[in-house]
């Protein structure tokens, strides 16, 4: 059903005789969201052909990159999209996941933490083009593992439970490496991780 929707929505767009920079943006996502890569970037370089400061197309470009493993062109769109768009939480999360990647564990938790100081439920669900697909299993249990950290960090417990069930989901914690961990503190006292605990066991 959505597969119909971005196809519609391409369709359309395409119809424009001469289309914005945020318009082409559009239908890259589009491309991008219906597994077309090559019309995805076609589209994002035409929205910065017209509009260099278009972070949207820099920020979705870079998950492109990032999903080819071109993991330093995708740091560079990220970090120039941040300049232009410096209050993007979706901008820090995606070269979060890029830096982490690269086994940049201390780079990523900046970038994550950044994330989540400008949008609280940032971790909560995906939101347009990401690279996290193309992240490995352990990749993905690090991640998780960072995001339940940052989460506690900003006093955020509900948050961190439930990215520390992911981690422990995928063998990248347990709570005896969480019992040893001074971030987790607040957390550890809440009824959910006393629940989360129980059900390891």
């Amino acid at each position: 059903m959505m597969e119909g929707r971005y196809q519609a929505a391409l369709e359309a767009y395409s119809k424009i005789a001469q289309p914005s920079a945020a318009v082409w943006n559009i239908m890259g996502v589009a491309s991008q969201l219906l597994f077309d890569p090559k019309n995805a970037v076609r589209c994002y370089k035409q929205a910065l052909k017209l509009e260099p400061n278009e972070y949207g197309a820099l920020n979705n470009l870079a998950t492109l990159e990032a999903a080819e493993q071109n993991f330093s062109g995708a740091d560079r769109l990220y970090r120039r999209a941040l300049k232009v768009q410096p209050g993007s939480a979706r901008i820090y999360k995606n070269l979060g996941t890029n830096l982490l990647m690269q086994h940049r564990y201390s780079e990523s938790s900046e970038a994550y933490a950044k994330a989540l100081a400008l949008d609280p439920h940032i971790f909560d669900s995906p939101s347009g083009p990401t690279i996290e697909a193309r992240v490995s299993t352990k990749d993905r249990g690090e991640e998780s593992y960072l995001w339940a950290r940052n989460c506690a960090r900003a006093g955020l417990n509900d948050c961190a439970v439930a990215q520390l069930r992911r981690a422990f989901d995928e063998g990248s914690a347990t709570s005896k490496q969480v019992a040893n961990e001074k971030d987790f503190e607040a957390v550890r006292q809440t009824h959910d991780y006393e629940r989360l605990v129980a059900e390891e066991q």
